[in-house]
């Protein structure tokens, strides 16, 4: 008996179109000897201008991910839910 594909979000399957999407342009950039220009290219978008702003985004986001992860801590207790017992 076969299993039912897995279901995603819209979300997530646009995520893995955009991964496996820079996974075939390395692959195919390697097999016609391109990658190194690719490599080079990619270094120099993400290079030290901008790797400053890139590196304040990041800890922007993990901040916001971090403070709402410590709002859900504090409100759960001071909420008093109560976890639905299963048996």
């Amino acid at each position: 008996m076969a299993l039912p594909p897995p279901r995603t979000s819209r979300s997530g399957t646009l995520w893995h179109i955009v991964c496996q999407g820079l996974l075939v342009a390395v692959i195919v950039a390697a097999a016609f000897g391109r990658h190194e220009q690719l490599v080079t290219r990619v270094m120099e978008v993400l290079g030290p201008p901008r790797r400053r702003a890139l590196q304040t985004a990041l800890a922007a986001l993990f901040a916001v991910g971090g403070l709402a992860v410590v709002r859900d801590g504090v409100h759960a207790p001071l909420s008093e839910h109560l976890p639905r017992r299963v048996p």
